[in-house]
């Protein structure tokens, strides 16, 4: 399989704390945050 890597998203413990407190790891300044906005980069580009 021709699979391209997208990335990946490092295990962060804020993620925990952030999701308990009601609030979004993707919006917040985290290392996970981060990793995932880069794969979602790497995502649009592909299919753009």
């Amino acid at each position: 399989m021709d699979v391209p890597f997208l990335g990946a998203i490092p295990i962060d413990p804020k993620v925990c704390a952030l999701g308990d407190s009601g609030l979004s790891f993707v919006e917040s300044k985290t290392d996970a945050g981060t990793s995932f906005g880069l794969i979602v980069d790497r995502l649009l580009e592909i299919f753009d």
